[in-house]
């Protein structure tokens, strides 16, 4: 195991730590906007994590912000899959879902108890993540180890698997 995903791993448990209920929208959450999700929450986390850090005078907010620069893109992203799953380009019911899904998630995370021991694992995490430039793949991987359950509600998309050939009737797939 990398020095890496252990960090995240012993991160990941101060940021269970966190728990609180989920935020309601009105479509099913597929594969796509679960990992916008966990990128999203874990961007929250960490800056809650680098102020909480601040004010104890273990400054790590400038690994934050290169963390964020380095992964632009993936954070872009992940704020558009959601944008769109809350609607939020379209009416002023969906925007006000989409603030107040941050507003959750930053009271979630800025409720968190934090030391100077978890300041340092936090910084290795936006450390090693921030070295990777946008590597979507790795930041996932560290997001889904430290937000294992995102706070989305919505009813899990159904996913239709059929066999190659296979019509959907009796006897689909060349079985009698």
């Amino acid at each position: 195991m990398t020095r890496m995903k252990q960090t995240a791993i012993g991160a990941a448990l101060v940021a269970s730590l966190l728990l609180a209920a989920p935020v309601q929208a009105a479509q099913c959450v597929d594969q796509t906007i679960s990992s916008a999700a966990r990128i999203q929450e874990l961007k929250i986390l960490l800056m809650n994590v680098s102020l909480r850090c601040r004010v104890m005078t273990a400054d790590i907010s400038s690994n934050f912000d290169r963390l964020v620069k380095s992964h632009v893109a993936s954070f872009d992203a992940a704020e558009r899959d959601l944008r769109t799953f809350f609607g939020a380009k379209s009416s002023r019911a969906s925007q006000a879902e989409w603030l107040r899904y941050n507003t959750v998630l930053g009271n979630i995370y800025g409720a968190g108890n934090t030391n100077l021991r978890d300041c340092r694992s936090f910084n290795g995490v936006m450390t090693e993540l921030s070295v990777r430039g946008n590597d979507r793949t790795t930041l996932l991987e560290v997001a889904s180890a430290m937000v294992p359950a995102p706070r989305i509600e919505g009813d899990a998309c159904q996913v239709v698997i059929t066999a190659p050939g296979a019509t959907g009737g009796p006897g689909a797939g060349g079985r009698p």
